[in-house]
């Protein structure tokens, strides 16, 4: 442990990205003359002089300067007398924490309070004025300083990042060395980013090495989640688990291991009592072989569980107050004449459906009447239940969809309140889980994952109605399963399939485009530029400086460049969306693209992209606190200036004017919500993004760049749901070969069993 003592810059070379520490020595491990070192690091220097840190690092011996120590990491150690526990509490790591709060935090905890925040952190709730939304993020911080204390330095030997081995701390809390000792793959299959290679390398440390059993069935789990994490798969049959594994292992020691070797380990895994078996610890839970099928557990229990909850409901559940078949037909048609439109015969039987079966499934490609269905649906239900009010329908019926974006087009549509399922899922109070009688329209059914049906099916009472809408042939979810499609293709509930389109023009090229690979009747007649469809063949160099030039075009078509949606199969490359991104950032900075607003440096960046006044930003996950929702689209529209507050020198004791934080202000619909430094991974630049982002979106005017670096993951849903978020206008750029051979290239099959349970 030192204690910081003076900090300055390289002299020699004021540009150089490191900074050098005068440190006091209070105790260390390294042989050194002096009760002081010099620490190096690339990395910002600790905020107060007044304070205990521990630094980590390399041994480097200079001729001038002695001994130095090279620093990777360093974290501040923690006080555990009263006095500074609130000098910590206050000092700036805090957000809403100032000394008279600190103070009330000791008074009314204790001195270990901070032991114990981080063992249960509702404990704050008896210090009155705490926002609820501070009582997480004081764990959270509490945790990055004090429990790293008593396992970094292990962790930091197997060469353990600071952040993975905060991951780890929040997962296994004090016990984390001793899990890791004696099993080190839990880590590669329960801290994102640790592999079976960095896994395998600690092991090798611990002398856990070729055929020891905890090496075999790591690579076994490991082998399972991959085909999870990567494949979408729920399961995978027995003889490719062993064959996969295999591989695995040969990759790391080039060793042939016997395949009898890691059947007789698979075996133990799926064996019931496999915490029993000796000299082998799993943190997954056991392994599920079902005839030739091997699971983790729990995607074993998603899928079960899913498939009673979803048949019960379809056989148990009560009818609506309906005289009869007929009489629902009649006020139907009484309701229609009231339409400002027309339906079709297809989009009468959704409807209908609707209210005669407890799980409806609606699927369809773009402009074939979806959102009208559900529009038609929700007049019906108030007409057949009656509500006393619209408050009281409201509270009955619950829009869904996977996405902000697509919550928000819901809300659009109907003029109904719409939330992303994961806000229903993690919003729930008792009271609202015992209402039944509800109505659930979940739109974008196919991004929807086995574990998050399974969260949701979990909140659905017996008497609830599902009302499932989406269209079969875009993306599958992101993560495991296959929901939607298992659903339909099991045939046991009430489907329908919308043919006819409705919205845009019989003519439009954006429709026959996208109803040719729907169907699967591919050939070089799709490549024909239109009004609506413009094919633009390029090498990948030029993909980047064409998407400039047509950009440039359609603003000198009064086309707003809010209009203008760029979207990319792959994150990677020079036809990525990061560097699209940047290419567009950097072309609206230096106004080469004309804008009426200026772009103007905020100093707040992430690990991809700095950040200026002006830029189009997304929201990349949920945020609940900030009412702001995964795939929105904002604005950055100022940074707000730091707020004076008074605070207790901890030397001189006598108060002084600081500084907070400055914060980044995003403005999302019309609201403005404030960003902290260490929250920009929420956020990235917008111009470009994925496909799997844009679903659950229309933009007027869509660029597709298409780049044979991007090959592998071409396939036709990826294509067919790129080119259906173009309302108005795409402009497909780049390859056309690859596209050629994209559409014609099916996705690659997920192994799920959802549908066969589904009786």
């Amino acid at each position: 442990m030192e204690k910081l003592l003076d900090i300055y810059t390289n002299f020699n070379n004021p540009m150089s990205p490191y900074v050098i520490c005068e440190v006091q020595i209070q105790e260390t491990n390294i042989n050194t003359e002096g009760d002081s070192i010099r620490v190096i690091l690339n990395i910002a220097p600790p905020e107060k002089q007044t304070h205990v840190y521990k630094f980590f690092g390399s041994v480097q011996v200079n001729r001038k300067y002695g001994v130095n120590l090279k620093c990777d990491m360093y974290i501040r150690n923690i006080p555990i007398d009263s006095t500074n526990v609130v000098d910590f509490l206050s000092s700036g790591l805090f957000h809403g924490v100032r000394r008279k709060r600190a103070e009330k935090i000791v008074e009314t905890l204790g001195e270990d309070c901070l032991i114990q925040i981080v063992n249960a952190p509702e404990v704050l709730r008896e210090v009155k004025g705490i926002p609820e939304k501070t009582v997480l993020s004081i764990q959270d911080t509490i945790i990055r300083n004090l429990g790293m204390q008593s396992i970094i330095t292990k962790l930091y030997e197997w060469n353990i990042s600071l952040k993975r081995a905060q991951n780890i701390y929040k997962l296994f809390g004090d016990a984390s060395v001793q899990k890791i000792t004696e099993n080190p793959y839990v880590l590669a299959n329960n801290i994102s980013g640790i592999g079976f290679q960095k896994a395998d390398e600690i092991a090798d440390k611990l002398k856990i090495r070729g055929e020891d059993g905890r090496r075999i069935k790591g690579a076994i789990e490991y082998c399972l989640h991959q085909i999870y994490e990567r494949y979408g798969s729920t399961f995978a049959k027995r003889d490719y688990v062993i064959k996969v594994a295999s591989q695995i292992l040969y990759n790391q020691d080039t060793v042939h291991y016997s395949l009898d070797i890691i059947e007789e380990n698979l075996n133990e895994l799926v064996n019931k009592d496999v915490h029993n078996i000796d000299g082998f610890i799993t943190e997954i839970g056991q392994v599920r072989q079902m005839d030739n099928r091997i699971y983790l557990e729990k995607y074993y229990r998603y899928e079960k569980d899913i498939a009673e909850k979803l048949s019960l409901l379809h056989h148990h559940g009560e009818e609506l107050a309906i005289e009869s078949v007929e009489d629902l037909i009649k006020r139907y048609n009484r309701m229609k004449e009231d339409l400002s439109f027309q339906l079709s015969e297809e989009q009468d039987k959704s409807v209908l459906l609707s209210m005669l079966s407890h799980v409806v499934v609606i699927t369809g490609g773009p402009g074939t009447g979806k959102s009208t269905i559900i529009e038609s649906i929700l007049m019906l239900y108030d007409l057949i239940l009656d509500f006393e009010d619209f408050d009281d329908f409201k509270r009955k019926v619950i829009l869904l969809a996977p996405t902000g974006r697509a919550a928000k087009r819901m809300k659009e549509v109907t003029g109904i309140s719409a939330n992303t399922i994961h806000h229903f899922i993690n919003s729930q109070s008792p009271d609202i889980l015992e209402k039944s009688s509800r109505l659930f329209i979940i739109d974008e059914m196919s991004m929807m994952d086995i574990r998050t049906m399974n969260q949701f099916m979990d909140k659905v009472k017996k008497n609830d109605r599902i009302i499932l809408v989406g269209d079969k042939e875009q993306l599958p979810p992101i993560n495991a399963g296959n929901v939607f499609e298992d659903i339909i293709i099991s045939n046991v509930f009430p489907t329908v399939e919308l043919t006819r389109v409705f919205r845009q023009s019989q003519q439009s090229a954006i429709n026959e485009l996208a109803s040719t690979i729907r169907n699967g009747s591919i050939s070089n007649k799709v490549i024909k530029t239109s009004q609506d469809v413009k094919w633009l063949d390029r090498s990948r160099n030029e993909i980047v400086s064409t998407i400039y030039t047509e950009i440039l075009s359609r603003l000198s078509q009064n086309i707003p460049f809010d209009d203008i949606q760029i979207i990319a199969p792959s994150h990677k490359g020079g036809q990525g969306i990061t560097f699209i991104n940047k290419a567009i950032q950097e072309s609206l900075v230096d106004q080469k693209i004309p804008s009426d607003k200026d772009f103007i440096p905020t100093g707040f960046c992430n690990n991809l992209y700095n950040f200026y006044i002006g830029d189009r930003v997304v929201q990349l996950k949920n945020n609940n606190d900030k009412e702001v929702l995964n795939g929105e689209l904002g604005r950055i529209v100022g940074v707000e200036t730091p707020v004076e507050r008074v605070e207790i020198n901890n030397e001189t004791n006598e108060e002084e004017i600081v500084l907070g934080p400055q914060t980044l202000v995003v403005l999302f619909n019309e609201k403005e919500i404030s960003y902290f430094e260490e929250e920009m991974d929420e956020l990235a630049l917008a111009y470009c993004f994925s496909v799997h982002k844009s679903q659950g979106s229309e933009f007027p005017h869509v660029m597709l760049p298409i780049s044979g670096a991007h090959r592998v993951m071409m396939n036709r849903n990826l294509l067919y749901t790129a080119i259906t978020r173009a309302k108005k206008e795409l402009t497909i750029i780049g390859e056309l070969e690859v596209f050629m051979r994209g559409i014609e290239e099916k996705s690659k099959p997920r192994y799920t069993f959802l549908k066969e349970l589904l009786i």
